[in-house]
């Protein structure tokens, strides 16, 4: 019988109290460890809360620990750093999106993983919902030419955090933290990478110091293209997706109610549950299965730098142009 891999939960925000945890604590062959926060009262109750032995503020007392996984959930600027030092340990990381917000960054990652022979899957939780997956398929089987229009409309509930709203730790504001989603999504369906981006414009609303809507080009290639219009002042998560060749049309609405994929117009599956599971779980029970020899990546760190390295290349090339 596999020994239970150790898993160590480095932030202790919702995604950890409410996801990462829970997820970790419902499947087999897990056991959590320890958590780390800087919200001490925030630590004693999510110990307490999932019986886990260890919590920490200081990532020099929690890097004593040794572990087979750790989980990073923080602000996107600080989550490089966090997994740098536990690949030095040894440890495998599951990180949430952006796993970096350099370029140089990802290839630091890339090469520490490969030199520590460890894996480092980034949470993209959208991969792993079986409608999308549904969605891909259907994709492989009805669109068989060249692309003659691809687009996609990506909306989500503003973000609490005030760190959302500060570019020295969310980074691009909804243009990346947003855009990722949006992006990835569309190069999974598609089964294709964009080999650039454009931004067209970005804007800021209200008091926001950073963008809250964006809308920019992916391009496959020259004449197959995706345009990608994302926002987070939506009172509710939406996205659609229209995808077309010659001959074909397919189109995807999706909420946190229901889900439904259109063919030609016509409905061709739909889902009135779409949400149903922990989709983290699928993250996290997908890497521990990556270190048994038991299963692929869905969402691996080369994955995921295909599709961000265009993306921060284009943010930042439109910030020096409107600067």
């Amino acid at each position: 019988m596999d020994q239970d891999l150790k898993v160590m939960f480095i932030g202790s925000g919702a995604m950890v109290g409410n996801f990462f945890l829970p997820a970790c604590l419902s499947a087999k062959g897990l056991a959590p460890i320890a958590v780390f926060g800087r919200n001490i009262s925030n630590l004693k109750n999510i110990a307490s809360r999932y019986s886990i032995p260890h919590f920490f503020t200081d990532p020099d007392d929690l890097f004593k620990l040794d572990a087979d996984i750790a989980v990073i959930a923080l602000p996107p600027q600080l989550h490089t750093s966090f997994a740098e030092r536990a690949l030095m340990r040894g440890m495998h990381v599951l990180v949430e999106k952006p796993a970096f917000l350099e370029t140089s960054q990802g290839e630091r990652l890339s090469a520490l993983a490969k030199e520590k022979r460890c894996f480092v899957e980034v949470n993209m939780t959208l991969r792993f919902l079986p409608i999308v997956q549904a969605m891909k398929q259907a994709s492989l089987v009805h669109l068989k030419g060249p692309l003659q229009r691809a687009e996609i409309f990506y909306r989500v509930l503003s973000p609490g955090k005030k760190w959302y709203f500060d570019p020295e730790l969310a980074g691009g504001g909804a243009a990346i933290n947003v855009g990722i989603h949006a992006a990835d999504l569309m190069c999974f369906l598609l089964n294709k990478n964009f080999q650039k981006i454009e931004f067209a414009s970005m804007k800021r609303k209200g008091f926001h110091k950073i963008e809250d809507e964006a809308v920019f080009t992916g391009y496959f290639s020259e004449l197959e293209k995706c345009r990608c219009d994302i926002s987070w002042l939506s009172k509710e998560f939406s996205v659609k997706v229209l995808m077309a060749d010659a001959q074909s049309s397919l189109e995807l609405h999706l909420n946190k109610q229901s889900a439904e994929i259109f063919l030609n117009g016509n409905l061709y599956q739909s889902s009135a549950d779409a949400w149903k599971e922990n989709l983290s779980q699928n993250a996290l029970t997908g890497l521990a299965d990556r270190i048994r020899n038991r299963g692929l990546s869905l969402s691996g760190l080369e994955q995921h730098r295909m599709v961000l390295n265009p993306l921060l290349s284009a943010y930042d090339a439109y910030r020096r142009k409107t600067r």
